[in-house]
């Protein structure tokens, strides 16, 4: 009984032990890294990115075919064509600017010109009509006519008056001759609404400056 008692405890536990043992050295061979297989993988990818290198470098310095001159002559002809187009478009755009603004200048000034010329004829056509009338040295001055026949000194007051006036009415009905001769030409940049507004505009100028004529 003695003797076959520990043969079997043995037996028992000979699987176990074996299996603790497989396990163990699976254990030790998974930890141990696989130098080997990873070198070589290693050096086989170093191999060719040199390999991929070498040869661009190498496609690099090659002369370059016909084909691809053409193409970069033809890229290169394209670009300079394209670059002289925007420089006569800018150049095209800065005279039409160019134009207009001269042509709003010029249009200012007629229009000054033409304003104070009108203002011009209402006052010497004030001063027309009330030369025909003595006037007081007083401010504002008084118009009258005396009674009866003028004496001879209101007679030559009366004459010096009109004779001062002869000549500027004369000039600025010559003036007014010529505007109405000249065709005006509308800005076509400028709206209806802002005509209509300046000839408004001066129309009431001319009012505001054109005095009461004295019955």
């Amino acid at each position: 009984m003695d003797d076959i008692t520990p043969s079997t405890q043995m037996d028992e536990a000979t699987p176990e032990s074996t299996q603790q043992t497989d396990a163990k050295a699976n254990e030790r061979k998974r930890l141990r890294p696989n130098s080997g297989t990873d070198d070589g993988r290693g050096k086989r990818l170093f191999g060719v990115l040199m390999g991929t290198l070498n040869r661009n470098k190498k496609e690099a310095e090659l002369p370059k075919s016909e084909a691809e001159r053409k193409r970069e002559d033809l890229e290169k002809r394209l670009r300079e064509k394209l670059e002289a187009e925007k420089l006569r478009l800018r150049e095209e755009v800065e005279k039409e600017q160019a134009v207009k603004a001269k042509a709003l200048a010029e249009k200012r000034e007629a229009e000054t010109q033409q304003r104070n010329t009108q203002a011009a004829a209402a006052l010497s056509k004030h001063a027309k009509n009330t030369a025909h009338f003595v006037k007081t040295v007083t401010e504002p001055p008084i118009l009258f006519l005396p009674a009866g026949k003028p004496n001879e000194r209101i007679r030559k007051i009366l004459e010096d008056q009109l004779k001062a006036v002869e000549v500027p009415a004369a000039a600025v009905d010559a003036i007014e001759t010529e505007h109405a001769q000249t065709p005006h030409k509308p800005d076509e940049h400028e709206s209806a609404s802002n005509t209509e507004e300046k000839v408004v505009t001066s129309d009431s100028e001319v009012q505001e400056t054109a005095p009461i004529t004295a019955a």
